[in-house]
Formats: C-alpha cells, structure tokens, sequence
C-alpha cells in the first residue's frame, strides 16, 4: 500500500487507494467538495481519528487487493468525463423526475402531521434547478474543452481557447451550491429517516434521496478531485502565468 499519513489529502487518499471510498463513506466524510483537507482535520468532530481511519483504509484497501477498481488518476480524461455522462449524469437526471413527483404527493398528503415535507419538497425543487443545466453546461462547454486539452496535448499543439475564459471553476462553485442542498436535506429529514408513522411513499421518497444523495457525492468527488485538477494542468502547461 502507498504510505499515507495522517497529513495526506482526502483527494490524494482516494487517488492513491480507490478502495478509501467505503471507508471515507462510512464516516460520512466530505470528499467530494473538500478534497484538499487532510485526513487529520476531516476526522476532526468525528469518532474517529485519523490513525485509526488510516487503519482502516489499509484493511479495505487489503481485502479488495485483487479487485479491478478503476484508477482514475491514470484513465484517459475523455473516458471519465464520458463515464460521468453515461453513469452521473444520466442517474441524477432520471432521478429527479421521480423524486420531484414523489416529494409533491407526499406533502400534499401527509404535510399536517410532518410539516418538514414542505422544505423537502423545496430543496428537492432547489436540486433540480441548480443540477439539470448545471449538466448541460458540463456536456456542452467544460467536457468539450477538457476533451480538447488532452486531444492537443497529445497531437503536441496548443488547444483551443475556451471561448469565455475556463469554465470550471464556475462549474465547480456550482458544485458547493449542491452540496449545500445536499447538507439541508440530510438536517431535514434526519439522514433521510422516513417517520415510523409515514406511508410507503415516504419511505421510498426517501430511500430515492438518500440513493440520489450517495451518487451526487461520488460524482462531485470524481470532477472535483480527479478531472478537473488534472484538466488544470494541462491549462497550465497550455497557458503559463
């Protein structure tokens, strides 16, 4: 295993040993938007220390020793931005036009006795609207140009210019936007804890947030600690200061 210390950024943990991820989950560790943290001031609050995480990282990164994760620290970034479209970005949108019906109907029915639904219902409408061309400028604008950075690095030429300035660091501001939403959604519906008195639907309006939830984290983890630093440095090699 590389050797990690208590020192060691989240982004470069996951990069050194994808199998961190389960580890990191389990925590309920903020990765996905806060990849240069260490592991030391992560665990900072938490019930756990760094040293022991790290224990535990080994453990996983052990039993999955002979598993075919992938390394996107070394996978073309033309086929993690097209695994971001086809997994992502295709989850989170068939995602949301089942949930946003779901979190209607729930508050119609049953907002007298759990009055929360109406902030659940707002956030989830808060999602769809940042999220949906949040994606589209993603697949229209930003993966184009990064596509286009690794194609001209390859053939040895200068790349195209971004037509507005480099996108990503809007996209990714765009990315703390959710997240935020994210973080009221957990705080509203106890971590996605359906009430024991609750119908069917609520628990499976809940169940889809919390699924939905899972996968947002890992698709920001995955532009924001590994596309996007390293589309970074084909900018810079590109346009130096």
């Amino acid at each position: 295993m590389v050797q990690l210390d208590e020192n060691t950024s989240l982004r470069e943990v996951l990069v050194q040993v994808p199998a961190a991820l389960r580890v990191l989950d389990a925590y309920r560790v903020d990765y996905a938007c806060h990849g240069t943290q260490s592991l030391r001031a992560a665990t900072a609050g938490l019930d756990v220390s760094g040293e022991e995480l790290l224990r535990q990282i080994d453990d996983e990164a052990r039993a999955t020793a002979g598993l075919e994760l992938p390394s996107w620290s070394e996978a073309p970034l033309a086929f993690i931005a097209a695994h971001v479209i086809e997994t992502h970005h295709a989850f989170a949108r068939a995602e949301l036009v089942r949930i946003l019906p779901l979190a209607l109907e729930a508050e119609h029915g049953f907002r007298r006795a759990h009055p929360e639904l109406s902030q659940v219902t707002a956030l989830v409408e808060a999602l769809c609207t940042e999220l949906m061309p949040h994606m589209c400028r993603e697949e229209r604008v930003l993966f184009p140009f990064i596509e286009e950075l690794e194609r001209a690095e390859q053939e040895g030429r200068p790349p195209e210019p971004p037509r507005r300035g480099n996108p990503m660091s809007v996209l990714e501001h765009e990315h703390d936007h959710v997240r935020d939403v994210l973080a009221e959604l957990r705080q509203v519906t106890s971590r996605y804890a359906a009430p024991r008195d609750g119908p069917p639907a609520y628990a499976e309006l809940y169940g889809a947030l919390e699924r939905l939830d899972r996968d947002l984290i890992h698709h920001m983890h995955l532009e924001n600690n590994v596309l996007f630093p390293r589309a970074r440095a084909l900018v810079a090699a590109a346009w130096p200061r």
